[in-house]
């Protein structure tokens, strides 16, 4: 007489070659999320990068900016001067 399988040996043993095919699938899985990740990073390395490089030239920015104004104020006050002068020699002069 043969022995009498119950269900649950069947399903135990049917596991083990469900969880063989499953393991592989997962790893392939896990290195696929794993090479994302390092794709993920790298990029976010490079964007940190290029907003480095941003906040620089905006601060670079700025200071070209505020010596714009500075020469610009300069120019007129020289030009004021030169104004001046031209009129200097026809104002009257007190002796």
């Amino acid at each position: 007489m043969s022995p009498m399988r119950s269900e649950a040996t069947t399903t135990a043993r049917a596991a083990p070659s469900a969880s063989a095919r499953t393991l592989p699938r997962l790893q392939a899985e896990l290195t696929a999320v794993r090479v994302e990740l390092d794709t993920i990073r790298a990029e976010r390395n490079q964007l940190r990068g290029l907003l480095a490089d941003q906040v620089q030239l905006r601060a670079q920015l700025v200071d070209s900016q505020a010596q714009r104004v500075a020469v610009e104020t300069e120019r007129q006050q020289t030009r004021q001067e030169l104004i001046d002068l031209k009129r200097a020699p026809f104002t009257t002069r007190a002796f």
